[in-house]
């Protein structure tokens, strides 16, 4: 009978924090786009002015990917994909603990909580 009632409370937890974890993801989306769009185009028209690639081909790919400071590059997209995807699962998980307490949080509140959790 405990978990049924621990089910139902989970459930509402969820339901009640709902729009405000939908505010927090159309933010988190519109500010990544923002952000994010511009530096991986600098961080791929870089790599190919190092690899001395104009354009990026079928034929020439494996020239690109041959290349060791590509690699680096590489590397750096993938932890900013890693600390990005961090920071949103952390904000979400901190937002549903806080409406299991019966509290609130705000989307600003999500973020910042995101970004201590996964900087921590």
């Amino acid at each position: 009978m405990n978990s049924i009632k621990r089910y139902f409370k989970t459930l509402r937890t969820l339901i009640k924090s709902t729009p405000v974890i939908l505010l927090f993801e159309l933010n988190y989306k519109l500010i990544l786009l923002a952000v994010i769009a511009p530096v991986l185009k600098f961080l791929l028209s870089t790599s190919l002015e190092i690899a001395d690639i104009k354009y990026l081909t079928s034929h020439n790919i494996w020239k690109f990917l041959s290349h060791p400071a590509i690699w680096l590059f590489i590397g750096i997209i993938i932890i900013g994909a890693i600390f990005i995807i961090l920071v949103e699962f952390s904000a979400i998980v901190t937002c549903l603990a806080v409406y299991y307490k019966k509290q609130r949080i705000g989307v600003a509140g999500m973020l910042k909580a995101g970004l201590h959790t996964a900087v921590k």
